[in-house]
């Protein structure tokens, strides 16, 4: 996991807009946990390499205990995010709600990640667009009712009339389409929701193969055990 945010330049933009603060813990736990079971994974094929090569039972052996521990380990990494996931999902709410009403036009890093946010995610706010209403940007660093990361149309081909447009939307509440309507929370988790399928996919590959190691570790240390045995 925490390798895949780093491959993954998107993600951790996303990261870097939510700010994931108090959640940071537990993301870390489970980033650390996966890693650690990425090194023992290595170490554990070696293993598997050497004991079918030189036909010894005792590291076929090995190298079956070992992927049993490691599949439970992943299926501990799976329960301990199932468990926590209603605990991150707060943190993250509590998070987004304070740099929106707080760091937002103040904090240079906060600013620009949150406009990268919402112009990839079509998003505005944490619930809508409302919230920049009740937030120290607007009135301050911010004369208008949204920023302009909120409309549409926002990029490279900026269109003033459409900006207007957008701003206008904002004013009169009434957003139709030049302004973003969906909160970026709802975005965010969607796209997460979106993404953790692939994840999925992936995991029960990644399961099958291993899988596939333990029972063929196991037919050949019997096949092996047998030719022992038969001499």
């Amino acid at each position: 996991m925490g390798v895949w945010m780093k491959l993954d330049n998107t993600l951790s933009k996303y990261l870097d807009a939510v700010n994931v603060g108090q959640a940071a813990p537990l993301l870390g736990q489970i980033s650390l946990i996966l890693i650690i079971i990425g090194g023992v994974v290595l170490l554990v094929s070696l293993i598997g390499c050497c004991g079918a090569i030189k036909k010894s039972q005792p590291l076929l052996f090995l190298y079956a205990a070992c992927l049993i521990v490691i599949m439970l380990a992943e299926a501990a990494v799976a329960v301990l995010a199932i468990v926590y996931k209603k605990k991150i999902n707060d943190h993250l709410h509590d998070d987004m709600i304070r740099e929106v009403q707080k760091e937002y036009g103040r904090v240079n890093d906060t600013t620009t990640a949150y406009d990268f946010l919402q112009d990839q995610l079509k998003c505005c706010g944490v619930y809508n667009y409302k919230d920049y209403k009740n937030s120290t940007w607007f009135g301050g660093p911010g004369t208008q009712m949204v920023p302009y990361s909120c409309c549409s149309n926002y990029g490279e081909d900026r269109v003033a009339d459409e900006y207007k447009e957008c701003l206008n939307e904002a004013e009169t509440g009434n957003p139709s389409k030049y302004l973003n309507k969906q909160g970026c929370e709802e975005a965010l988790k969607k796209w997460y929701h979106d993404h953790s399928i692939k994840l999925m996919i992936i995991g029960f590959c990644i399961a099958a193969i291993q899988i596939f190691g333990l029972v063929a570790a196991c037919i050949l240390r019997t096949t092996y055990k047998r030719m022992n045995y038969s001499k």
